[in-house]
């Protein structure tokens, strides 16, 4: 899966862990979601160290359960 680090989206990776970084203090409101953003940024650190397109889409699980969380919040409010 390397063509996850080819032009294009090669900007993908660093524009999601600055936007993810962004919004962790936002996040407090719900708790372990920013934790769980933090696996994300670290999982997409460690794919974009090894060129690994796995470890990308790993990623993608823990950012899945936070917008499930904030979004069930936010709902019930």
């Amino acid at each position: 899966m390397t063509f996850l680090f080819k032009p294009p989206l090669v900007l993908l990776l660093p524009l999601a862990c600055t936007i993810f970084g962004a919004i962790m203090p936002v996040m407090e409101f719900v708790p372990f979601s920013s934790s769980l953003i933090g696996v994300a940024v670290t999982l997409i650190a460690f794919s974009m160290l090894t060129r690994d397109g796995l470890f990308a889409l790993l990623a993608l699980v823990p950012v899945g359960v936070v917008i499930w969380a904030v979004s069930s919040v936010l709902m019930s409010i």
